[in-house]
């Protein structure tokens, strides 16, 4: 998972890497991987899993993107949020929130995270 993780609280789901038939976002072969979870292996309503990426310097521009495909029923939501620290308290910033769109293919989005004034990284 690169320099991304399994969050180790908060988290009812691990990410986990695989491979399919169903082929890759990028150029449609079943040799690339992808990241995903199983909500079917939880009976926890408003179960959740938390990925965790490397730590981002708050004073530079960030281009995010990422595919991501959803298919079936009871998939619940994908949110990103952005996780500061402001006087050792931890503010959540949603960046991104998707809710309704499940069909059976994979979809690219891109998000931009600009710098935080008066946050040090």
């Amino acid at each position: 998972m690169c320099t991304y993780k399994n969050s180790e609280k908060d988290s009812e789901i691990d990410w986990i890497r695989m491979r399919s038939d169903i082929g890759d976002n990028t150029i449609g072969t079943k040799f690339g991987t992808y990241l995903a979870f199983d909500m079917t292996s939880t009976t926890i309503p408003s179960s959740r899993t938390l990925l965790i990426s490397p730590y981002l310097d708050n004073t530079v521009q960030y281009c995010f993107q990422y595919y991501y495909r959803r298919y079936g029923d009871g998939q619940g939501s994908l949110i990103i949020n952005r996780q500061t620290f402001t006087n050792m308290t931890v503010d959540d910033l949603l960046v991104k929130h998707e809710s309704n769109d499940f069909t059976n293919e994979w979809k690219i989005h891109q998000i931009v995270l600009n710098p935080l004034l008066n946050q040090t990284s």
